[in-house]
């Protein structure tokens, strides 16, 4: 893997990777609406995630056909232009490095299952790369 070099020009910014964090777990149980929301803390402000691997699993699993889906959102807005990834299958899904997603400083990762059977325990696990944006101070 190559690493970006710092930016020692007068302008212009590079990031550099930090760490390869813990992964991240969290469930939330689907309401009598069907919904299920998880929401990780916001990203500090010096930092970005590249979201390599994402992992759900829901139980009760939904039925086969039914309508239920999972949404992976950079929030903290949850609107339809801030959608990064999402499925159909909610029930037991796995997203990969292939196609990552870049969540960027003060953003936030929320995901959101729908059309659950309400007290359907949905549950997502996140393995991310910690990179930190250097900003060229200039002379």
């Amino acid at each position: 893997m190559i690493l970006p070099q710092s930016a020692d020009y007068a302008s212009g910014a590079t990031v550099l990777l930090v760490d390869y964090p813990p992964a991240l777990e969290a469930s939330a149980t689907a309401g009598a609406d069907g919904v299920a929301t998880v929401e990780f803390p916001a990203i500090d402000s010096q930092y970005l995630w590249r979201i390599e691997r994402m992992t759900t699993y829901c139980a009760p699993a939904p039925a086969a056909g039914s309508a239920a889906a999972i949404l992976v959102y950079e929030g903290p807005s949850m609107t339809p232009t801030r959608i990064r990834d999402g499925s159909a299958s909610p029930g037991f899904d796995v997203a990969d490095q292939h196609a990552p997603i870049t969540l960027q400083p003060s953003s936030q990762l929320v995901v959101q299952w729908t059309d659950m059977p309400p007290g359907t325990v949905c549950s997502v696990s996140v393995q991310y790369q910690l990179w930190r944006r250097i900003i060229a101070s200039g002379s």
